[in-house]
């Protein structure tokens, strides 16, 4: 503010102050993240120049390591930001296999601090009326005792970029990257594995906020370790209160192992709040909106992440299986599909893929896809049970099929909740209220969903489900 020159690019309705690290849009700031403020004044700056990814990254990120997956993920954000997307590419434009060109026509200027001020007397106005109103809202906030890890430093920390959160340390950002793209990918050989590597990274630097949130997610998915979870989401939390990654964790954990729907959207709430451009927070907040009903929201929820990281295919059977939730079995079927074309072997996909030929009566399709799935069958099947199954289908067509499925669950280590979707789908009710009261009681994974699950939706009326849930809820308030 001594009247020494700012620097200002314009684009359409836009504004960046490179000095106040600050975006406008027709005089109203557009908040952005300190890397994605950085990853948009790079791009201004090379305007109608191909900015190489690693160029890219080496100008946001220096000479600290991180996995392209995060520059994708950044750049997402930015055009939901600024109303672009990946198909209209308005003010950024992909061009594979090299980087990214910003294609909007840029206006270089400066001016003088005290110039702008004289300038805008009523920008500044607003401003003292904007802080007013933020400290009115976090007053409030602070006297319901909900202020907490929401607030956010707005003085002189806005006009300084967040330290950077990859460890400095090469040897604890190698194994946190390494680790999380290995936990990605969902199978049981990889999640061992990058549960070694997650280890090792906060064990190298302790300080390392993000490896603690990503060990956290790393236990999240292991019966042994779940517990776990709570401990390093809470270090993560303690080490950087502005990321939202640890926040996803301990809803993930409240709403699959201890069934507490209203703590895990809470924390799923923050976690997308707070790190807006993480693809697996808004994933576990559409489960979790589906599990509560919430369908409409879960879908625009699961789609935000498959914006922020469209090569998942985790989030791409997610959808598979909101759609599947939501009747819009077509759909659901074409999103299945084409998880599978990305990864043929993702078991979750191939089990989704099987409740949607099971309800649009795809029957032949079901058949072979029950035999091509272990998750459904539990591991390897013999073959003198293989060739009982396929008789009982030739002999007695799906039906005779379901019965003989029941056989063979009941015979082999039983998942109660599908054998309740069997008994179920031959319409045996009194046997359906059995194992889904087993599957409650034995807390099985699966039990979740019973609500948004088609298959009981002819059973919702029915007064042993209405005590079913109420039981679901009593045990989720505990």
């Amino acid at each position: 503010m001594n009247g020494e020159p700012r620097h200002f690019f314009e684009f359409d309705t836009f504004r960046v102050d490179v000095e106040e690290r600050r975006l406008t849009r027709n005089g109203k700031t557009v908040n952005l993240t300190s890397k994605v403020f950085d990853i948009l004044l790079a791009l201004v700056e090379n305007s109608g120049r191909t900015v190489d990814k690693n160029e890219l990254m080496q100008m946001v990120w220096e000479d600290t390591f991180v996995e392209e997956g995060n520059l994708n993920r950044h750049i997402s954000t930015l055009r939901r930001l600024l109303g672009d997307d990946r198909r209209q590419q308005k003010f950024i434009k992909t061009i594979p296999k090299h980087g990214y060109r910003f294609t909007s026509d840029v206006k270089e200027s400066t001016a003088s601090a005290a110039r702008e001020r004289l300038a805008s007397p009523e920008k500044n106005l607003d401003g003292s009326r904007s802080f007013a109103r933020i400290a009115m809202v976090f007053a409030l906030l602070a006297g319901i005792g909900l202020l907490g890890a929401w607030v956010f430093s707005a003085g002189s920390a806005a006009k300084e970029q967040k330290k950077s959160r990859i460890s400095a340390n090469p040897a604890a950002a190698d194994a946190y990257a390494k680790g999380r793209e290995l936990w990605r990918g969902r199978n049981g050989e990889g999640l061992h594995e990058a549960t070694l590597l997650l280890e090792r990274a906060v064990q190298i630097d302790p300080d390392f906020a993000l490896a603690h949130a990503a060990l956290a997610d790393a236990y999240a998915f292991d019966y042994t370790n779940w517990k776990k979870t709570e401990g390093e989401a809470t270090a993560a939390i303690k080490l950087d209160p502005t990321i939202g990654e640890p926040h996803a964790s301990l809803g993930f954990v409240k709403m699959f192992w201890q069934w507490d729907f209203y703590e895990a959207e809470s924390e799923f709430k923050k976690a997308v709040a707070l790190s807006a451009d993480y693809a697996t927070g808004h994933q576990w907040f559409a489960a979790n909106l589906a599990a509560t009903g919430h369908g409409d929201a879960a879908l625009v929820e699961i789609r935000q992440a498959m914006e922020l990281e469209p090569s998942s295919v985790a989030i791409h059977a997610d959808q598979c299986q909101i759609l599947y939730f939501a009747r819009r079995n077509e759909e659901a079927l074409t999103e299945c599909r084409k998880t599978l074309e990305i990864d043929p072997k993702f078991l979750p996909a191939q089990a989704n893929l099987y409740e949607i030929y099971c309800v649009l009566g795809m029957n032949d399709e079901a058949v072979n896809k029950f035999f091509e799935n272990k998750i459904l069958t539990g591991g390897e099947m013999l073959p003198t049970v293989a060739n009982s199954l396929s008789r009982a289908y030739t002999e007695g067509g799906i039906k005779g099929f379901r019965t003989e499925q029941l056989k063979f669950f009941v015979r082999s280590n039983p998942n109660y909740y599908r054998l309740a979707q069997t008994y179920a789908r031959l319409g045996d009710v009194d046997w359906t209220f059995e194992a889904l009261l087993t599957s409650y009681e034995k807390k099985e994974f699966d039990f979740v969903f019973v609500d948004a699950d088609p298959v009981f939706a002819h059973l919702h009326l029915d007064p042993r489900m209405l005590a079913l849930q109420r039981k679901f809820l009593k045990m989720a308030k505990q």
